[in-house]
């Protein structure tokens, strides 16, 4: 998160949501990995900006983010109902 402000032409759209700290969340998950982001508000979404040169690393680590956000699958069925089999 950085608090300069980029030109509209350098950046583009990383993530939108209609919550800010999804927003905040994953802007300092790209902080961390040393990838500058600006956060704005457009009605009725915030919005995660990133340069245009760190667009492509940017969308691999809020993937990668998702895929590990996910919760786990529940445990498989016990065979025949038997709590202790």
């Amino acid at each position: 998160m950085n608090d300069e402000a980029y030109s509209p032409d350098s950046t583009i759209e990383a993530y939108r949501s209609v919550r800010q700290a999804d927003c905040a969340e994953r802007a300092f998950m790209l902080d961390a990995v040393g990838i500058r982001s600006e956060m704005r508000f457009e009605a009725p979404f915030h919005l995660l900006r990133v340069d245009r040169a760190d667009a492509a690393r940017a969308a691999e680590h809020l993937a990668l983010y998702e895929r590990e956000r996910r919760p786990p699958p529940p445990p498989a069925p016990l065979p025949d109902g038997k709590p202790h089999a």
